[in-house]
């Protein structure tokens, strides 16, 4: 994959993101990738926004635990929730 994306980069093109991405770090990829350098966000920007991108990530985790709950699923759900709960657990720690 990576090197499929250098060569797109090298030759001027602009790889898309994956589509199963969350819409904020789409954009934070194409601004990444702007034609003009000085259109390009600084790091303080970027690290900005990937708090962001950080925070849509875990609703979509926990979209995942009310999908499977509301399918039936609540041992999958209990699943997600626990992993969900460690993750937090941990980053709190940082």
């Amino acid at each position: 994959m990576f090197a499929s994306f250098a060569r797109q980069t090298l030759k001027g093109k602009k790889p898309e993101p994956p589509v199963n991405i969350p819409q904020s770090l789409r954009d934070l990829i194409y601004a990444c990738l702007a034609t003009t350098p000085s259109q390009r966000p600084q790091f303080p920007e970027i690290v900005s926004r990937l708090v962001g991108v950080i925070e849509d990530c875990k609703q979509l985790e926990y979209k995942e635990v009310i999908h499977r709950t509301l399918n039936g699923d609540a041992e999958g759900a209990v699943r997600k929730l626990t992993q969900l709960t460690r993750i937090n657990a941990t980053t709190a720690i940082y």
